[in-house]
């Protein structure tokens, strides 16, 4: 009887999820301001950020295999279902309602704003349709080889491709590139809306969206879809992580990946990073991976304990930072569905291993933040909507401090392990950070 009453309370708790938007809910206003612009502590507008930039439009590359949808006035669109071949395009994204400049900064640097900042999808453009995979084979004397003209259109497009990125590079005032992977029930336009955000406020970052078939229709079965589209994108992945590796104007790769976002980021880091020990090459030299982020991971821990840690996927990245909060309902879902012991996203000091957490103490390229605040909407988009969150995590992407660090003043709880629980983070003892 017990536990036909628990299955009953996580069923409502999964209807309650989606129904209000999934597993990540749906956000429509600008996220709050990160306490870092809010307190002064960092400019959200550097010196040399350019002029062009000061503008209440975001535009932002995409990536995306997910099915075109046929629209009566023939705009572009993209829905849940699965496309063999990858689009490239721009999407860009308006905060605010034909506001100013002055108007839209001087409201995204305080905490209470003047005005209302909705975000609303302008226009998405698509430019570059890659052939599709696989490669379609041919017989030339008896032997299956590649076809020569899909080899060349492949070729082609990987040639435009870096021509956009190139351009885009052009300008920012840095050679990066912030590549966002989104999670369970997103659609195209709902994670463009979260990137949008998050690139107001790091700016010098040039944003590139990567947006799998996500967002199907359903409750349970809709989990099951999302998770296994999550496992067909993981090839094209791959191939647009190598190609944007190889554009040699691009100096650093940030992957932020959230929830179901996450296995995918991983599983495609994960064969890169066998790929290139084969060939005996580093990984971090060839994909030029800076930061992997990996916030609220839709993760096994026993899975990630083996089969992840045992290829050593910190050495896909430069630094590899992990968001956890055990206050995450959507995740916990997640662990009933899949009979998990835990799910990484939700873990505390005490579910690791001594072994484990001796190895990272070995490893200083490694992060887990336990977030212990509360953000609403199931616990499960604390990254963009915590202002104290978002501050670390901007303090990491666009200012390259570590945690621990004086500008990341985080309480140690074991080597590689901090928590964050003051709402008013990060507290200096002076105005601003050493």
């Amino acid at each position: 009887m017990h536990s036909v009453r628990r299955s009953r309370r996580w069923f409502a708790l999964i209807h309650a999820v989606i129904a209000a938007g999934g597993l990540l809910g749906c956000e429509r206003q600008l996220m709050p301001t990160p306490n870092i612009y809010a307190d002064g502590h960092y400019d959200l507008i550097d010196a040399d950020d350019p002029l062009e930039h000061h503008s209440s439009t975001v535009e932002l590359l995409y990536v995306t295999d997910r099915k075109r949808v046929d629209t009566p006035d023939g705009s572009v669109k993209y829905g849940w279902k699965r496309s063999w071949s990858l689009a490239v395009g721009i999407c860009e994204v308006e905060i605010g309602h034909r506001l100013d400049w002055e108007t839209l900064a001087e409201n995204t640097t305080r905490r209470k704003r003047d005005v209302a900042l909705p975000e609303t999808i302008r226009s998405i453009t698509e430019m570059i349709r890659m052939p599709p995979t696989p490669m379609q084979l041919v017989k030339l004397d008896g032997v299956l080889i590649q076809d020569p003209e899909t080899v060349a259109a492949r070729e082609a497009a990987a040639a435009s491709f870096a021509e956009v990125v190139r351009e885009r590079l052009a300008r920012s005032p840095r050679n990066e590139v912030l590549v966002y992977v989104h999670g369970f029930k997103r659609t195209f336009e709902e994670a463009a809306i979260v990137l949008a955000g998050i690139h107001h406020f790091s700016r010098d970052i040039v944003p590139f969206l990567y947006t799998w078939p996500a967002g199907a229709p359903g409750l349970l079965q809709a989990y099951t879809r999302d998770r296994e589209s999550g496992e067909f994108t993981v090839l094209h992945l791959k191939r647009f992580i190598r190609a944007l590796a190889a554009v040699p104007e691009v100096e650093k790769i940030h992957i932020l990946a959230h929830s179901r976002g996450t296995d995918v980021a991983v599983t495609a880091l994960r064969e890169l990073l066998i790929e290139e020990r084969g060939a005996g090459r580093l990984a971090q030299d060839t994909y030029k991976i800076a930061n992997l982020v990996l916030v609220a991971p839709d993760l096994d821990l026993d899975v990630v304990s083996q089969r992840y840690l045992g290829e050593r996927m910190h050495d896909a990245a430069d630094y590899l930072t992990v968001y956890v909060s055990r206050d995450d309902q959507a995740l916990g879902v997640a662990e009933w569905l899949a009979r998990s012991t835990r799910r990484i996203g939700r873990i505390r000091p005490e579910d690791i291993q001594e072994a484990i957490r001796t190895r990272w103490g070995l490893v200083k390229d490694v992060a887990i933040i336990d977030v212990r605040l509360k953000s609403g909407q199931h616990g499960h988009s604390y990254f963009y909507r915590i202002p104290a969150v978002s501050s670390d995590l901007l303090l990491l992407l666009r200012y390259g401090a570590l945690a621990g660090s004086p500008q990341r003043p985080l309480t140690p709880v074991f080597p590689g392990y901090w928590i964050l629980d003051d709402p008013a983070y990060p507290i200096y003892d002076s105005a601003k950070p050493k």
